[in-house]
């Protein structure tokens, strides 16, 4: 059943995936922030801000591989 999330769980999601594009953007690995987040690609996919996302989904892409 999917539940909606509350305005804490998108804040969280979208201060995660901030976190992860600031780190890619200096070059460093953030796959494990993803990992160990616990968040699902689809929630980042739904609620992360669009400018996030390109860098979310090079980690998407080598964690499915």
């Amino acid at each position: 059943m999917n539940k909606r999330k509350t305005k804490q769980e998108i804040g969280f999601i979208q201060g995660i995936a901030y976190a992860v594009t600031m780190i890619k953007q200096h070059g460093a690995d953030a796959h494990d922030i993803i990992t160990q987040s616990g968040i699902k690609p689809e929630d980042f996919i739904k609620y992360a801000e669009k400018s996030d996302l390109a860098y979310l989904q090079e980690i998407f892409n080598t964690t499915e591989k």
